[in-house]
């Protein structure tokens, strides 16, 4: 991949772990790195299922982040951290990276737009 297609910027961030009282864990995030992207979607990414919890109809964005391979191993990306880009939050539900090339990872992400 071009190095001119890393014209993103985000942040990627993990849950912080602390619990409160109840021994529920708050949803506290805490920053683990900044790092240049280029984003790929496509016209079948969205997709609408039903929510588990409400049965209610959602419409499920799903996003590919590219980044470099160096930077993901350093900053220890993995499946259950969050990307934060232009104000929108992605959950990182893969993480593929690119072996033959060794340049490149793809994270995998949703975002979910709430009831449709």
């Amino acid at each position: 991949m071009n190095a001119g297609h890393f014209n993103r910027r985000i942040r990627i961030e993990r849950q912080d772990g602390r619990i409160d009282a109840w021994g529920q864990p708050l949803d506290a995030w805490q920053p683990v790195a900044e790092l240049w992207t280029a984003i790929t979607a496509d016209a079948t990414d969205s997709v609408q299922r039903l929510t588990l919890d409400s049965r209610l109809p959602a419409t499920i964005r799903r996003q590919r982040f590219h980044v470099r391979l160096a930077a993901a191993r350093q900053a220890g990306i993995q499946a259950g951290m969050r990307i934060v880009h232009d104000g929108r939050v992605f959950d990182i539900t893969g993480v593929a990276p690119d072996f033959s090339r060794r340049q490149t990872t793809v994270l995998f992400t949703e975002q979910s737009s709430g009831t449709a």
